[in-house]
């Protein structure tokens, strides 16, 4: 249904933890040969509720084609299904609405960062 595209993994201090997520957004687009405007939707983990408006200010996101079904704080954030459950839902909507590429991002604990490029 999808193809992945590109994968990155990034790191930030601990303290920052959530912002692994922002951080690996630059590092996968740079991976996949795209900039921010090439992505038609992000899912970018609410595991705090500051972590994807912080992408959307580093990258100048569109804010309506971010986590546009909710995300983490809304949906929830099971251990070990987050991941599934967003690109899951990227990959569909991407398909409803025709196609496209899209990005899922996400931190994890001790300031770790994994993302994912999909296109359909």
């Amino acid at each position: 249904m999808g193809t992945v595209k590109a994968w990155a993994a990034a790191g930030v201090p601990a303290r920052d933890c959530g912002l692994g997520a922002v951080k690996v957004i630059g590092k996968v687009l740079q991976r996949a040969g795209l900039s921010p405007s090439d992505v038609a939707l992000w899912e970018i983990n609410e595991a705090f509720a500051s972590v994807p408006i912080a992408a959307c200010r580093e990258y100048g996101l569109d804010e309506e084609k971010v986590n546009f079904s909710g995300s983490g704080c809304s949906l929830g954030h099971p251990i070990a299904a987050s991941g599934a459950r967003m690109v899951t839902t990227l990959v569909y909507e991407l398909a409803r609405r025709g196609g496209g590429i899209g990005v899922a991002a996400m931190c994890a604990g001790g300031g770790q960062g994994g993302a994912v490029v999909v296109e359909v």
